[in-house]
């Protein structure tokens, strides 16, 4: 509020208070100050009244010895200011009056020192003495010192400033310094100087401390402090061949209607400080604090303290944003941003930024924020070819290297559009690259990444990027490397479609990000921009992505969300690292409603080009998988110019507990309008061809990865598969996998070729294989060679219409099996070849030798005169299949069904022979009961002496 009583336009009125006092002589539109008493280099004036009408000049008439002009009002009017101050020499004005001062449109200062204006009731000496206007008789002896400071009474009255441009030389000083002080569409400038704007409340002391710009004001000790407005696109301004120092120091400090704080330095040396100090700092509607390198020297650097911070808006029409910013548009480097707050916000397209447009380097922002950083959503012009996201940017254009970005904060909330990112997006010139992109390092109790921009043209997220989209640069002219991105959090959710992205577009590699949190979780999509949630490092243009390395207690990726690193250009992808220490749990797939974009859910790293795909390895006690989830390691590539498809990595999965992998997710997409029904297997995948759009998945030529699982459990139901898989020409990698049990139930561990050799797979399990439910064992070559199936477990079942196969369009693979026991009641086991079975592979059971000490297999039987039935094969066929067993092992089928030749198929199909017996270990001959009453089959039956034996049935009988 300001303290106005009795104001007076257009009037100097001395008050006689002063050993030598004041005289104002009109002389037309000019009022001469002579007079006034001199104490060292220091003239002091007394006024009862100080206004100056528009048209006017004061005009103090002082030697040019003097340093100071210290004025006061001791009367009870405001000072109105609406015409010319001018000094001789190069003296300082200082005026105080603690009943208010205003500045009209017209006010201007023609001094050759610094200007100091403040409500304060006095001027306080480093000897004691005192310059007081509410107290004007205590004045017995003046100072010959430089003032100390400036004391406020118990209410300050206002500073307003409406309109005018008050403006010093060059490296001095102009304060404002009162109660609240407000600037409306005027100016402060001093180039190359310093400025103060300060507002404190009753009973402080604002220190004053020379300087060789004049005057650094220091509020030490002050807790009280008023308000600050720039309103009205006000200005002001330090900037000059080498920019000046600022300080702003308040409650709340506004600056709104794209009113600015700015320091340009141009020569090289280095800028100077804009440093805000706020209860609540908002910058609004287009409004910059901003500092510049223009050609050769460095910008200065921004500071804030503020326990609020809030960067919000834009001009009317959209084509200013509102921004706290560090740049460099010529060779200096840009200046560094430092924001110390308790809470941050920046929203509506508002950001804070380092950046340089050419070779200087970028500055690094730094925030602090001791509750939370909110940055929500983004701003578009209103026709559209002006946007602003709002958030923390770090980034190079030129061939200088990017800034730093780093945040520490309890939660950390980026939201609708809104985005942490550090860039590169410089072409390079005269040969030299484009910079490398800066780095981001987030420190956080809670991340949430959420959602995507109000038209939906940005995600929101964490990015560290080379190649961005800039107008006038294609993202993918960019030559720099990306920075790399660091998160440590106790909980980081990403969700609606947000991404935590490592990228490069252009020839620069890609960043890698490192994430270590306690709980992760990936989740969902954004219908309006139509992408899915993400932790991603990818490579869209010639250079390689990055890699991604998580450490976690608990992964959880879910509708449609994955964490991936992949290589849609020519460059390689990068590795993706996981180990949680609780579990992984990858759930469903998704699509986005009304259209033809899907996403599974799960953790991938793929290529699509000519360089190879990065590899995966996840280490966990348990990995959950379900319901059209998936781990996958892929090459799609179809080469060019004779150059193959890259291959793809290797998946490593070690789960020391268990592995549950089940269930097929199913989404509905509309393409061409009509509805078309996807289903996806639940699983592990290393892929040669996969289906993307526009590409068909025969088409890819690169060689497979490998897939590794090291676990304690592997269960595989409900149409999960393990898959090792060439679809197109290249070939499959090969599988192995090592368990203590193995469990599937209408489940798949499948490896597939189309055109080349067909993949191996080897399974060592300590206990049992469970095969149930219609499931399978299979690798299979369709045009090409089948691969070798290798098993070796404590028992072995197959059961329920199960298989184990190694079939092939040309040579069969082999299959060799060493187990403790073998139970396959309704299931298969073949290597066969659609050439014909002199082409088909060798199935080989091995058991341990048996003696007659030795336990045998127990078969769950009743009275085997009652329970074992027997069958006749066809006459006259040479394709009866043959269980081959070696020692110890091997079941007969379930008591309850007939005894059928065909039940286990070891070799051969219907119309095709079998290999000659002398390739397989000793077949079955016969079966015994021992005196326990089991059933037993046997190689010798001479090795038992039977107890009693069913007649053969007559197989004549018609």
């Amino acid at each position: 509020m300001l303290i106005v009583t009795n104001p007076a336009f257009g009037q100097i009125v001395p008050d006689n208070t002063l050993r030598v006092n004041s005289v104002v002589t009109p002389q037309g539109n000019i009022k001469l100050i002579d007079g006034g008493t001199v104490a060292g280099s220091n003239l002091f004036h007394s006024f009862q009244e100080f206004s100056v009408l528009s048209g006017e000049t004061a005009s103090f008439n002082n030697s040019l010895n003097i340093q100071n002009i210290l004025t006061r009002v001791t009367g009870n009017s405001a000072s109105n200011i609406n015409g010319l101050l001018k000094a001789t020499g190069n003296a300082s004005l200082f005026l105080i009056n603690p009943n208010g001062i205003i500045f009209g449109r017209n006010a201007t200062l023609d001094i050759g020192g610094s200007f100091v204006a403040s409500t304060a009731s006095s001027i306080k000496f480093p000897d004691g003495n005192e310059f007081s206007a509410i107290n004007p008789q205590s004045t017995s002896l003046l100072s010959i010192t430089v003032p100390l400071g400036l004391q406020f009474p118990g209410m300050s009255a206002n500073i307003i400033n409406r309109g005018a441009n008050l403006q010093v030389l060059p490296e001095k000083t102009i304060a404002l310094v009162g109660g609240n002080v407000t600037l409306e569409g005027s100016q402060l400038t001093a180039p190359q100087g310093r400025i103060e704007l300060g507002s404190v409340g009753g009973n402080s002391l604002v220190s004053l401390n020379p300087t060789a710009n004049g005057w650094t004001l220091g509020y030490n000790g002050i807790n009280n402090f008023g308000n600050i407005q720039l309103l009205s696109q006000s200005i002001v301004s330090a900037s000059g061949m080498n920019s000046g120092n600022i300080q702003v120091q308040g409650g709340d400090v506004t600056l709104t209607d794209g009113s600015r704080i700015v320091a340009d330095n141009s020569v090289r040396q280095n800028g100077g400080e804009i440093f805000v100090r706020a209860t609540n700092l908002t910058v609004t509607n287009g409004s910059r604090i901003t500092v510049q390198a223009l050609n050769e020297g460095n910008a200065g650097r921004i500071n804030v303290q503020a326990d609020a911070v809030e960067i919000s808006g834009a001009s009317p029409d959209s084509q200013v944003f509102s921004t706290i910013a560090a740049t460099s548009k010529g060779t200096g480097d840009s200046g560094s941003i430092n924001i110390t707050t308790n809470r941050l916000t920046a929203r509506d397209g508002g950001d804070v930024s380092v950046t340089t447009f050419n070779s200087g380097r970028g500055g690094n922002l730094s925030v602090n924020a001791s509750e939370f950083v909110e940055l929500i959503g983004d701003r578009i012009s209103s026709n559209g070819l002006n946007f602003s996201r709002s958030g923390l940017f770090a980034a190079t254009e030129g061939t200088g290297k990017g800034g730093n970005i780093r945040i520490n904060t309890p939660n950390l909330r980026v939201l609708n559009g809104a985005r942490v990112s550090v860039s590169t997006s410089g072409r390079g010139e005269n040969g030299k690259l484009g910079g490398t992109g800066g780095n981001l390092l987030v420190n956080a109790k809670v991340i949430e990444l959420s959602g995507s921009g109000s038209n939906g043209r940005f995600a929101s997220g964490l990015f560290a990027l080379s190649g961005e989209e800039r107008p006038n640069i294609p993202e993918n002219a960019a030559t720099g490397n990306a920075g790399d991105i660091r998160v440590e959090t106790g909980q980081l959710t990403i969700l609606e479609g947000a991404q935590l992205s490592a990228g490069t577009a252009g020839r620069g590699q890609g960043g890698n990000i490192t994430v270590k949190a306690d709980v992760i979780d990936i989740t969902g999509a954004s219908i309006i921009n139509r992408g899915f949630s993400t932790l991603a490092a990818t490579s869209r243009g010639t250079g390689d992505s990055g890699n991604i390395t998580i450490d976690t207690r608990q992964l959880r990726v879910s509708d449609g969300a994955d964490v991936s690193v992949t290589a849609f250009g020519t460059g390689s992808s990068g590795e993706l690292k996981v180990r949680a220490s609780d579990s992984v749990e990858l759930i469903g797939a998704s699509a986005i409603p009304n259209s033809p974009i899907f996403s599974r859910s799960g953790l991938f790293a793929a290529t699509e080009g000519t360089k190879d795909g990065g590899s995966i390895t996840v280490n966990t006690p348990r990995l959950l998988i379900k319901d059209g989830a998936r781990i996958s390691v892929s090459t799609r590539g179809r080469g060019e110019n004779g150059i193959p498809g890259g291959r793809g990595g290797n998946l490593i999965v070690n789960a020391s507990d268990r592995i549950d992998l089940s269930g097929i997710g199913q989404v509905q997409l509309v393409r061409d309008g009509k509805i078309e029904t996807r289903r996806f297997a639940s699983g592990l995948f290393a892929l040669s061809g996969e289906p993307r759009p526009n590409i068909r998945e025969n088409e890819a030529t690169g060689i497979g990865g490998n897939l590794e699982i090291n676990t304690g459990l592997l269960s595989i139901r409900d149409g999960a598969e393990v898959s090792v898989s060439a679809r197109g020409s290249g070939s499959a990698g090969n599988l192995q996998a090592r368990a203590n049990e193995i469990k599937l139930n209408n489940g798949s561990i499948i490896g597939l070729t189309v055109l080349g050799n067909g993949a191996n797979i080897n399974l060592q399990v300590q206990d049992s294989l469970q095969l149930r439910g219609n499931s399978q064992i299979s690798t299979t070559g369709k045009s090409g060679n089948g691969g070798n199936i290798t098993i070796t477990a404590g028992t072995l079942a197959i059961l329920e219409n199960s298989s184990i196969r190694a079939d092939a369009g040309r040579l069969g693979g082999n299959v060799q099996i060493t187990t403790q026991g073998l139970f396959a009641l309704g299931g298969a086991i073949t290597a066969s070849s659609a050439l014909g079975t002199q082409f088909s592979g060798v199935v080989a059971i091995n058991t341990p030798d048996v003696t007659p000490s030795q336990g045998l297999v127990e078969v769950p039987v009743l009275a085997p005169e009652n329970q074992v039935a027997q069958t006749c094969a066809a006459e006259g066929r040479k394709d009866r299949s043959q269980f081959l067993i070696t020692g110890r092992g091997g079941l007969p089928p379930n008591p309850t069904e007939p005894l059928s030749s065909e039940a286990v198929r070891v070799s051969g199909t219907t119309g095709r022979d079998p290999l000659p017996l002398n390739n397989y270990p000793r077949p079955a001959t016969g079966w015994q009961v021992n005196s326990k009453g089991e059933v037993v089959l046997t190689a010798n039956a001479a090795n038992l002496t039977p107890t009693s034996r069913l007649p053969t049935a007559n197989c004549h009988v018609r």
